[in-house]
C-alpha cells in the first residue's frame, strides 16, 4: 500500500491529478476506469522511469481486464499506437479525440457497444480494429477516417447506416492488405 500511496503522490505532481481524494477502490475505479492495481501497474511499467510522459508513443493495456479505458491514457497525447484488445470496454468515449496522432487503435475482442463520433477526428489513423465486440452501428463521422481501415469482423448485431454501406475502409471480413 505504501507503493501504491507514493505512486500516486508522483502521479499527482507529474500530471497535476488528485487521485488521492478518492477515498474508496469503487470511487477510485469509477473515476480512472481500472483498479488501483493496474494503476499502480500502469505507473511502475510506464511512468515512474519517464520524465516525460509526452515521450510515451505507444501503449498495449490488452488483456488487463478493464472495463473502460483509463482516463490516463487520454493525456498521452503522442499515442501512436495503442492496444486495448481483450478487456471487457463497452464504450468508446469521447475523450478518443485527444490522441490525434494514433496510427493504430485496437479495440479487438472487447465488449464494446457504443462508439463515440469523434472517433472521425482521428486523422492519422490507419487501422482500427473493433472485431469481436458488440457494436450495433457505426457513427457516419468514420467517413472522414478516409486513410484507415476499419475492420469491424465478427459483430454480429452491426447495422451500417446508409452512409456507409458504399464506404470502401470498412471491413466486415478480415482485410487482406494492410496499410502498414
Amino acid at each position: 500500500m505504501l507503493v501504491l500511496l507514493e505512486s500516486i503522490e508522483k502521479l499527482n505532481i507529474e500530471l497535476g491529478l488528485n487521485v488521492s481524494k478518492y477515498h474508496y477502490r469503487d470511487e477510485f475505479e469509477e473515476h480512472f476506469g481500472c483498479s488501483v492495481e493496474d494503476y499502480e501497474f500502469f505507473y511502475e511499467s510506464f511512468l515512474k522511469n519517464i520524465e516525460d510522459i509526452s515521450k510515451i508513443t505507444q501503449l498495449d493495456l490488452s488483456h488487463k481486464g478493464l472495463k473502460k479505458i483509463p482516463y490516463f491514457v487520454f493525456l498521452l497525447v503522442n499515442l501512436e499506437y495503442l492496444n486495448l484488445a481483450n478487456n471487457q470496454i463497452e464504450i468508446l468515449p469521447p475523450q478518443i479525440k485527444n490522441l490525434q496522432k494514433l496510427t493504430e487503435l485496437n479495440l479487438g475482442n472487447n465488449k464494446i457497444k457504443d462508439i463515440s463520433v469523434e472517433i472521425g477526428q482521428l486523422k492519422k489513423i490507419k487501422t482500427l480494429w473493433l472485431e469481436k465486440n458488440q457494436i450495433k452501428t457505426l457513427p457516419t463521422s468514420v467517413k472522414n477516417l478516409k486513410n484507415c481501415v476499419i475492420c469491424v469482423v465478427l459483430n454480429p448485431d452491426l447495422v451500417l447506416p446508409d452512409e456507409l454501406k458504399d464506404f470502401e475502409n470498412i471491413k466486415l471480413d478480415y482485410p487482406k492488405e494492410l496499410p502498414f
